[in-house]
Parts: C-alpha cells; structure tokens; sequence
C-alpha cells in the first residue's frame, strides 16, 4: 500500500458454514465448510503532476527609420554625382517573447475502494472442550484448504496511473489456511445449544500467483453457533 500510495482497512463480512464432529467427553475431530470472506477497504490517494510549459510568443514591431534615396543624376565633366533625398520608412522588426505557465496533469483520481474475496474452505477441525452445567467451554481449530470462488473490486496499477480489477489478476485457485477459534456454548436442552465464538482465520503465502505483488488473507471476526448434538 506505500507503494501505491494507499492505506487498508478491514470491514466486517459475512461469513457462515457448517461442521461436522465427532465428539468425546473432552475432545473431539471433525470436518466443516465454510464460505468465508475477505473484506478490505482501499482508500487511494490522488496522484498528479505538476508540468512547465514554455510558450513562445510572435510579434512585429514598427520602427521608423530616414535612409537616403537617389532621385537624381548630374554629370558634372564626366564625373557622376548622386542627387539623394532623406526618405522615412517603416521597418517591422520580428519579437520574440517567452512566458511560462504551471499545468497540473491529474495521473490517477483518488477513490475509495472496497474489494472482495469469497472462498470455500475445508478445514480438518481438532476440538478441546469442558463443561460446567450447561455451559461449555472449548476451543477448536485446524488447518485448512480452500477454493477461490469470487472477487471483485481495483487495485491501482503497476505504473501508478490508474486502476486495474482484481478479478484481471492471476489468482491461486487452491490456498492453503488456517482457523482458530474459542467458544462458550449454552445448552438449550440435552441436544441442542448456541454460543458465541471469537474466531481468527486466515491463508498461507501469496493469494496472487505471478504477478509481482502481494497479498495476503486473515480476519478476525467472531462467530454465533447453533448446534446439534445427535443422540
């Protein structure tokens, strides 16, 4: 973002999916799917320069002057003398003249911009947990792996003179990730519960694939769970 002479910031995104698990009195091993999504906002700066112009001016100034003119001959024993007369006349002497003047060349608007990714995401999922009546409180978390689906919004181009849309850049299709979360449940009856769950995720390496840049998923957010315990 320095480099585009832009700042970042995260915007809260939806997020849902569900798990699967197999669970015992303290542990438990699961899978789950997630649509998950990453939101940024860009704000861009605008980008201009400031051009000299040189303009060059033409113009003819008048100017009088009294030169001699031959009106007449005399010979005077074989020897010619000139009879002249002090004529005035104009002459139009060519002016140049030079000003300079500051142009300022807009090379890139600023704009606000919000950019989006969607993936699906696999994660294999480890929990940890304990109860106290119908409280429960745990952890849960795993690696992950996960699909591109969508994207959209711009990002300023290489050379600093506009936008171009993410979705024109190569992106990974697969990324590998990560999740983690914590979570206190309260069980609605012996089957059923809901909790709160502050959750961090996010993926490994480079989303972008080849293209010069970088950039790099994670969120944290938090999650309101409904579960089902079959008996």
């Amino acid at each position: 973002t320095e480099t585009w002479r832009t700042t970042s910031t995260g915007k809260w995104s939806p997020s849902f999916g569900a798990e699967f698990m197999t669970i015992e009195k303290h542990f438990g091993l699961g899978i789950g799917l997630h649509r998950a999504r990453y939101e940024e906002q860009l704000r861009a700066e605008k980008i201009a320069r400031t051009d000299e112009v040189i303009n060059v001016n033409y113009s003819l100034l008048p100017i009088q002057i009294t030169v001699p003119v031959i009106t007449d001959t005399i010979i005077i024993g074989g020897v010619p003398y000139y009879v002249t007369t002090p004529t005035t006349i104009t002459v139009n002497q060519l002016i140049t003249t030079r000003d300079t003047t500051q142009v300022e060349r807009i090379l890139r608007e600023a704009r606000s911009i919000v950019n989006r990714v969607d993936y699906w995401e696999l994660p294999l999922l480890l929990d940890a947990h304990t109860s106290v009546g119908k409280w429960t409180f745990g952890v849960r978390g795993g690696p992950s792996v996960g699909f591109l689906s969508v994207r959209t919004g711009v990002i300023p181009d290489m050379e600093g003179t506009g936008y171009v849309a993410i979705d024109q850049h190569t992106y990974r299709t697969t990324m590998f990730g990560y999740q983690a979360r914590a979570y206190v449940r309260y069980g609605l009856s012996d089957l059923i519960s809901v909790g709160l769950e502050p959750t961090v995720r996010g993926q490994f390496g480079n989303a972008f694939e080849g293209s010069g840049i970088s950039r790099r998923n994670m969120a944290i957010g938090g999650l309101f769970s409904v579960n089902y315990r079959f008996p």
